[in-house]
């Protein structure tokens, strides 16, 4: 009954820059379903009011505020990314939060465009 330790395997490379990316990326995919669900009721409410020429500033102070938020973290995850290695950097994981967070992005710009006066609608960030 003498048994030989099993060895454990090292952990493949792909699999630990997976784990790495994952890791920094997961807190923020989880905060991008919120920003697009806010983001989305905010454009909703401005395609209302577009309509309807109402006006309504708590709801531009809060799209602008999402739209600030979201160019704050994308900026932090391209500063985050620019200090890890390569593989890392460039793995598809963090590319794919940047795009999202480039398009959830794009949702709160087109809130802020619909709920600004004299704006209705024109897209110009």
């Amino acid at each position: 009954m003498n048994e030989t330790p099993r060895r454990q395997r090292a952990e493949r490379q792909d699999v630990q820059q997976a784990r790495e990316a994952q890791k920094l990326v997961l807190p923020i995919n989880r905060q991008i379903s919120i920003w697009q669900a806010q983001a989305a009721r905010l454009t909703g409410f401005g395609t209302k009011l577009k309509t309807t020429g109402g006006y309504e500033p708590h709801l531009l102070a809060e799209a602008e505020q999402l739209e600030r938020d979201i160019a704050r973290q994308r900026e932090g995850l391209h500063d985050q990314a620019q200090n890890l290695p390569p593989e890392i950097a460039n793995h598809s994981r963090l590319l794919d939060t940047i795009r999202a967070l480039d398009s959830v992005h794009q949702s709160a710009a087109k809130a802020v465009s619909l709920l600004s006066p004299g704006q209705r609608g024109e897209t110009t960030h």
